[in-house]
Order: C-alpha cells, then structure tokens, then sequence
C-alpha cells in the first residue's frame, strides 16, 4: 500500500467566525419539519381558507416570495401567521 502524501494547509483560508465562535461559543437553531408526517404520528388538524387576489396583487406577492426564496404559498401562510 502506498503512503499517502501530506496535505498542505499553508494556502487553505481562514475561517473567519473562529474567533467570534471561540469567544460566545455557539448555538443550533432547531427548524420544525414540514411536510408528510412520520409514520405513527397524526397529522395536525387543517380547515380551507380562500384567499382572492386581485392579478397584481397576486404578482406583488409572487415577487416578494422568490426574494425571500420561498414559494407563494409558504410566503403567503409566513405573512398571514405573522399578523
């Protein structure tokens, strides 16, 4: 078996949070899942609610969801959760 050769890490780049890390340490923020629930857990109660939209307001908000990179309908349920 050959020996492997060493790795030069004179050029790698600095991480530049190290230091930040090192002094406060840091946290992992837990996202809750959505999507298909696990097998042998009940999914959440859901009703319809309609919501009509004129064409431009339907493209305001459309414009808005791909800045904020999420589709219509999850940037539309994030606004009208966050009233």
């Amino acid at each position: 078996m050959p020996e492997l050769t060493k790795a030069d890490f004179t050029r790698a780049r600095k991480n530049p949070y190290a230091s930040r890390i090192a002094k406060q340490g840091y946290t992992v923020q837990v996202v809750p899942s959505t999507g298909r629930p696990k097998k042998d857990e009940q999914p959440r109660p859901t009703t319809t609610c309609a919501v009509r939209l004129t064409e431009q307001e339907r493209k305001i908000l459309a414009k808005k969801a791909a800045k904020a990179k999420l589709s219509l309908h999850a940037y539309m349920r994030k606004v009208l959760l966050a009233a």
